[in-house]
């Protein structure tokens, strides 16, 4: 099964952690960067990024400043399915810029696989005229998150948004459904699983049609606890029809997919 998850850019990089900018920094956000820069900056990104859209990441090479390299190479070079340039946030008179995308990626999860737009930080700054990705020694540590410890992989910005795949699939497979489907021609129910350090909140979307309910039992799940969501069907369809439930997990604007059959 495949899902198709539409991630808010802005509520991971608060959960991420990211920092606050120096006071020059922050001026330099409310200012018009010149057209010249911004445009190389922009080409030298979609050079960057499309790289790992199309498998050829040694091409990414050139665009690495010297002394990011050896993290670099030693970095998780994710296979993107697209890309887009959501921000772009200059510093020091536009000589740095904090970078955020959106990358199209397949995740793995219990109930099979998922297309998850990831948002993900890096740093660029001018050196002798051209733009590099960089990787500050401050951001090659370990950063806090409302799921706990992640610890920032080679050549990424830390937190959420840079933290190693491995880390982002634990969070984002952290809290599953036991089944997928359910059959009713009375009631049936789906258990929701919250294996993440922290607490989640649930809400639970469901098709209409005569005689169909279906009732969340909690709407906070704390970690490590589990729930149910129990359909019931009295009504008469005149055959058999399919409906549809969507359990939505708020922290991570996960959308999981119940399909319902009435006989």
């Amino acid at each position: 099964m495949r899902q198709v998850i539409s991630m808010k850019a802005v509520q991971l990089l608060f959960f991420a952690g990211i920092g606050a900018a120096s006071l020059h920094a922050q001026a330099d956000l409310f200012k018009k960067p010149p057209e010249d820069v911004d445009q190389a900056l922009r080409a030298r990104l979609n050079k960057f990024y499309q790289s790992y859209v199309d498998g050829k990441t040694r091409a990414a090479l050139a665009l690495v400043a010297e002394d990011t390299k050896d993290l670099w190479f030693d970095s998780d070079k994710p296979k993107y399915k697209s890309f887009e340039v959501v921000k772009i946030s200059y510093s020091d008179d536009f000589k740095q810029a904090s970078v955020v995308i959106l990358a199209e990626q397949m995740l793995k999860q219990r109930m099979g696989e998922f297309l998850m737009r990831v948002p993900i930080a890096h740093t660029w700054r001018l050196d002798d005229g051209q733009w590099f990705y960089y990787v500050a020694a401050s951001a090659r540590g370990v950063k806090e998150s409302p799921f706990g410890l992640l610890k920032a992989g080679p050549g990424e910005g830390g937190g959420l948004v840079g933290a190693q795949r491995a880390d982002l699939s634990k969070v984002f497979a952290g809290v599953w459904l036991n089944k997928s489907n359910v059959r009713l021609g009375g009631t049936d129910e789906v258990t929701i699983t919250n294996d993440l350090p922290g607490s989640v909140h649930l809400t639970l979307e469901l098709d209409k049609f005569e005689g169909l309910s279906a009732k969340l039992e909690r709407s906070e799940l704390g970690a490590r606890e589990n729930t149910k969501v129990v359909f019931s069907f009295k009504g008469n369809t005149n055959g058999t029809a399919t409906l549809q439930a969507r359990v939505v997990i708020a922290e991570t604007n996960q959308a999981f997919p119940v399909t319902i059959k009435l006989d």
